[in-house]
């Protein structure tokens, strides 16, 4: 097994351990109750959603779509083979799945309607994540653009100065 899985591994079970052992050392305060629906409606649902996305993988990135929804019965897209997709999609699903033990606490210490906003917390985490993995990748882009532009400036300038001495390239 790659470094890079074992650690994220390493990494999941340290923190799914770690909400288990916050429940356990307040196990007098812990019970299901009718608070803890909303929470284990989002566990589920996001184990749902990283289970499909994974599954439906070449039909687009189930994660995180710009373009509205992505049809799952459609044929595979060519983009989604490559590996610079590969590694960005499961980079995402991996911070997708990271958040979903933060809610075993919130399901047996919730209780009240005001703590049921602690819900939004990871899913503003995940999603903060994605609009920094986005920013980045728009940087990334626009720096790359920037010095295409800049190398086709120089071959202009050069071939114009070619020119003017009578030289053709």
């Amino acid at each position: 097994m790659p470094k890079k899985k074992l650690l994220y591994l390493i990494v999941f079970f340290a923190v799914l351990i770690a909400n288990a052992l916050i429940v356990l050392c307040q196990i007098n305060k812990a019970s299901v109750s009718l608070f803890s629906v909303l929470p284990i409606l989002f566990m589920l649902g996001m184990t749902a959603h990283a289970i499909f996305a994974y599954l439906l993988r070449h039909k687009g990135n189930y994660l995180y779509t710009r373009h509205g929804i992505i049809n799952p019965f459609g044929s595979d897209k060519d983009y989604t083979f490559t590996d610079e997709y590969s590694d960005r999609f499961f980079f995402m699903l991996k911070i997708h799945c990271i958040v979903i033990p933060f809610y075993i606490p919130m399901i047996f210490l919730t209780e009240g309607y005001v703590q049921l906003l602690w819900i939004l917390v990871p899913v503003i985490f995940r999603e903060s994540a994605y609009l920094a993995i986005g920013i980045s990748e728009t940087v990334k882009n626009m720096k790359e653009e920037k010095e295409r532009n800049d190398q086709l400036e120089k071959e202009r300038l050069e071939q114009e100065r070619r020119e003017e001495l009578g030289k053709w390239k």
